[in-house]
């Protein structure tokens, strides 16, 4: 029998045998947007603040996969196979920063570029880390940078940088200490903000 021969027989048992396995499914996970707490007074700056656009360094800009790495600080980082965020993560770091913001009135009006509206302000940044570890713990960080829009100036810049202890060594667990992390982030943002326009 030919080679060619041989290829058509092999072909189709693999065919069969592919038909009878079942695709892992894919399972998508979301950030919760934070909320202050409650009794905040009226707006402590009298601006309009823009929020984004948000970059992401590496693999969080281009994937939405969720980060793990073997232990804190390790320099190889791995996903989780078939978990996926449900956007990518600097959006929903930049959506819970404008929920947060816009709930604690820290300024009159926050919008994002899509709004297209004129901002006296502008706060960009770049999410560098957004990882589970084994401890188990989470790590987000984000660099920010405030500009005034008209003057054209950076009014301040920071690094953000957040570790939050998880529940167990879950993914699940991972996701809601996240939720914790970005609250907690949301809340210095929007301290630091207010101090830095006063």
């Amino acid at each position: 029998m030919s080679r060619r021969a041989w290829g058509v027989p092999v072909a189709v048992a693999l065919a069969l045998l592919a038909c009878g396995r079942t695709a892992p499914k894919t399972h998508y996970f979301r950030l919760q947007d934070p909320s202050p707490a409650a009794g905040r007074a009226s707006p402590v700056v009298p601006t309009v603040l823009e929020v984004g656009p948000f970059a992401a360094r590496g693999l969080l800009g281009a994937e939405r996969h969720i980060l793990r790495s073997a232990a804190t600080g390790a320099a190889e980082l791995a996903w989780h196979e078939h978990r996926l965020w449900v956007e990518p993560p600097a959006e929903m770091v930049r959506h819970a920063l404008v929920h947060y913001l816009r709930e604690a009135h820290v300024f009159d009006r926050v919008v994002g570029r899509e709004h297209q509206v004129t901002a006296s302000h502008r706060l960009i940044g770049t999410l560098v880390a957004l990882e589970h570890h084994p401890a188990p713990e989470v790590l987000i960080e984000l660099d920010l940078s405030l500009i005034a829009v008209r003057e054209r100036t950076v009014v301040g810049e920071r690094r953000y940088t957040l570790v939050e202890p998880a529940d167990d060594s879950s993914l699940e667990a991972a996701v809601a200490a996240l939720d914790r992390a970005v609250a907690r982030l949301a809340a210095d943002v929007a301290r630091d903000l207010a101090k830095s326009l006063r």
